[in-house]
């Protein structure tokens, strides 16, 4: 579990997953992460509502999945500085690895708040 998981749970929130068919949340138990199953935890809390970690992307290891924050990513290319709003995984893990749990969550519900990575 990492670090963000825990902050969720140390928050209250209940660790869930979603039928995929009846789009009913039940605990998550034992279940794991799989392609071929449970692809992301519903983490669910009457105040916040439901946060989404799991497998997104293809080849990628789980990550915050929504709501993300704000990310925008820097590079200079031919003298020109370019600014991306970003939403890939990739990211998002750098994201959670440079920063506190506690930052990315009131990142994620306060839209003013944004994330700049640079080259």
């Amino acid at each position: 579990m990492s670090a963000f998981e825990q902050y969720l749970i140390s928050l209250g929130f209940q660790k869930m997953v979603q039928n995929p068919l009846t789009q009913e949340l039940r605990p998550a138990g034992d279940t794991i992460l799989s392609t071929l199953g449970c692809i992301a935890y519903c983490y669910h809390h009457e105040k916040f509502g439901s946060v989404f970690y799991g497998l997104n992307e293809y080849g990628k290891p789980p990550t915050l999945v929504s709501p993300r924050p704000n990310i925008r990513h820097i590079t200079l290319s031919d003298n020109y500085w370019i600014v991306r709003s970003e939403q890939e995984d990739d990211f998002m893990n750098i994201v959670l690895n440079r920063h506190t749990p506690q930052e990315v969550f009131e990142a994620m519900f306060d839209r003013s708040k944004v994330f700049v990575l640079r080259d």
